[in-house]
């Protein structure tokens, strides 16, 4: 089964005085998903940029307009379902990243939850211009798998995840689609 979840919250990494960090999500209302039916992409908007992320997910059976438990991450807007891939997208802003300082902001936290749960050793893997964490599950099935490929763009960082429930056959579905990952300019009269 494959589940999509884009869920985005605001961070803005802004130092202040105090050298700590303000945060705010970012309400509903603001968050736009699209799906171009000529390619099968599905278009992730936030209102007020002029870019989208855009991301093939034609293998995906179902979507749910608004997404189900919206009042438990307010900020989660799509949700799709089909077989043995689950696909998270997560979104803070952060002013003055980049691609590495993302990997580095999100890392520790992936390192600390993999040792709490008795999780295989995370492995970083390159694979072309895309660094992905991968672990795996041993003591609960050995053949779930998870990646997750951090990426940047204007302010802010990305988490793309996918658990895959059949190690053998879906790694390879897993990378096609962080390879069809693209930023791309918003066109509204396109969706």
């Amino acid at each position: 089964m494959i589940f999509l979840i884009f869920y985005l919250v605001s961070q803005k990494n802004e130092k202040q005085e105090t050298n700590t960090e303000s945060s705010s999500q970012i309400s509903p209302g603001k968050l736009e998903t699209y799906k171009l039916d000529s390619t099968g992409e599905t278009i992730l908007h936030i209102s007020g940029k002029e870019w989208v992320v855009a991301i093939n997910l034609s293998k995906f059976d179902s979507a749910e307009y608004p997404v189900p438990s919206m009042e438990q991450q307010p900020t989660r807007f799509l949700y799709q379902e089909s077989k043995n891939l689950a696909l998270s997208i997560f979104g803070e802003e952060f002013i003055g990243f980049d691609t590495p300082k993302c990997r580095n902001y999100y890392l520790p936290g992936l390192k600390e939850a993999i040792a709490k749960a008795g999780l295989e050793n995370l492995e970083i893997q390159n694979r072309g211009d895309k660094v992905i964490a991968y672990y795996g599950y041993p003591t609960i099935n050995p053949e779930i798998h998870s990646l997750n490929y951090f990426y940047y763009y204007d302010d802010y960082c990305f988490d793309f995840h996918i658990t895959t429930l059949n190690k053998n056959v879906e790694i390879e579905e897993a990378y096609e689609i962080f390879d069809s990952i693209r930023m791309d300019e918003f066109k509204p009269n396109e969706y």
